[in-house]
């Protein structure tokens, strides 16, 4: 997981689809701190992960007010329809009241 977020790093991508490959709660706590501050991805898919509790929604909570995201897709886990539409509304908040931190310019985008 930790290799994934590396790359996205150093790429623009809008939109990841992670569906249906035993992401854990511990998974959503790598993903999302390497997520934070990325302002080009939009789309989160992660549907189909049956491991995905309650327990990650600290972590995509801060995800969200801390990058571009504008849609997860939570189908199918294990997190609960309440903590669903807790997630759809953070979404709703406007990226220039979100805070989003500045992120350091790679190797590769510096050369």
């Amino acid at each position: 997981m930790e290799s994934l977020v590396n790359l996205l790093n150093e790429l623009s991508i809008s939109n990841i689809n992670l569906r249906n490959n035993l992401i854990t709660d511990n998974g959503i706590e790598i993903l999302s701190e390497g997520l934070i501050g990325n302002i080009s991805l939009k789309i989160l898919d992660l549907q189909l992960n049956k491991l995905i509790s309650d327990k990650s929604i600290p972590f995509l909570k801060e995800l969200i007010q801390q990058s571009g995201l504008s849609n997860i897709d939570l189908g199918r886990t294990l997190i609960s329809e309440h903590n669903q539409e807790e997630i759809k509304e953070l979404l709703q908040i406007p990226m220039d009241e979100r805070k989003i931190p500045l992120k350091s310019l790679s190797k590769k985008a510096i050369q």
